[in-house]
């Protein structure tokens, strides 16, 4: 929280008293300690660390519990349990029915801590692009007075960005209730308190980081496709037909024309993403294309 305050201060003081001095600094100045900042953001996982570490200690001592009272049963269970999250470092959304009450709160826990952690980098991000948009308008100004068209222009640009990064940032604490976890999007039955599933399983942290749309085709939902990345970015079934022969779980078959699946432009205020899916190609031909709209 520090860091971002002191990114306010900086950004703001730089746009307002230093201009004048000869090497002010430029929209590519404010620019690089932006991106400094919000990646110090994306890739600080000392709370999802942390989570772990208190789900370990958990798993401990109900298994030291169990131990003492003679209870075989869920010390096996308690047994695989470990070994499971150890290989994946996930628990289900759903517990299977016969897993222990004490296991099922443990699990739980875990997910609301992963939401809290998701909603306190929510709330980081609005706090640093509010003092960027901030920045920048006050450069823009600056721009205007010295007559630098082009400057200006390209900072009102860079603002825009801003400002669109800032509303998902907001939209994300906007769906988090009282307790800061992010409501499962609407639809999206089978997401877990965090609003993120994958075939029955919570995502790793790896992949939550800055997951703005997520359709993972589970199911047959009649010409929609929920978003289970909690930002509501729900999808609409064009010509397309759902399979439960995935490569995980469903899937959709397209013909290869004129099916495809249409949704909200999630990439609009980012410099840079990732996209990632599981494509089995039956044919190319000079008609078949991929593209990203």
């Amino acid at each position: 929280m520090r860091t971002i305050l002191l990114l306010a201060g900086l950004l703001v003081g730089h746009a307002h008293g230093l201009q004048a001095a000869t090497n002010a600094p430029t929209l590519a100045d404010y620019q690089a300690t932006y991106e400094r900042e919000r990646d110090k953001i994306r890739t600080n996982n000392a709370a999802v660390l942390a989570a772990d570490g208190d789900y370990w200690k958990t798993l401990d001592s109900l298994a030291a519990d169990f131990k003492k009272q003679g209870d075989f049963e869920n010390t096996v269970a308690l047994a695989a349990e470990r070994k499971r999250f150890e290989a994946t470092r996930m628990v289900p959304d759903q517990p299977p029915t016969n897993t222990t009450a004490a296991i099922v709160k443990a699990q739980a826990d875990y997910r609301a801590a992963l939401a809290r952690a998701e909603v306190e980098r929510a709330k980081q991000t609005v706090k640093l692009n509010t003092s960027y948009v901030k920045a920048l308008k006050a450069l823009i100004k600056t721009y205007l007075a010295d007559d630098k068209m082009a400057e200006a222009e390209a900072a009102n640009k860079e603002m825009k960005l801003a400002e669109a990064a800032l509303k998902k940032a907001a939209d994300t604490l906007a769906i988090a209730p009282a307790g800061d976890a992010p409501a499962p999007s609407a639809g999206a039955e089978d997401a877990d308190s965090s609003g993120v599933s994958a075939a029955g399983t919570t995502l790793p942290a790896n992949m939550r980081m800055g997951l703005v749309l997520y359709y993972n085709f589970d199911k047959d939902e009649g010409g929609k496709v929920s978003d289970a990345s909690a930002k509501h970015n729900n999808g609409t079934v064009h010509g397309a037909t759902w399979t439960s022969q995935g490569r995980i779980g469903g899937a959709y078959d397209f013909n290869g024309r004129d099916a495809y699946i249409s949704g909200p432009n999630v990439i609009s205020g980012f410099r840079t993403f990732s996209f990632l899916a599981w494509v089995r190609i039956r044919a190319i031909t000079h008609e078949s294309y991929m593209g990203i709209w």
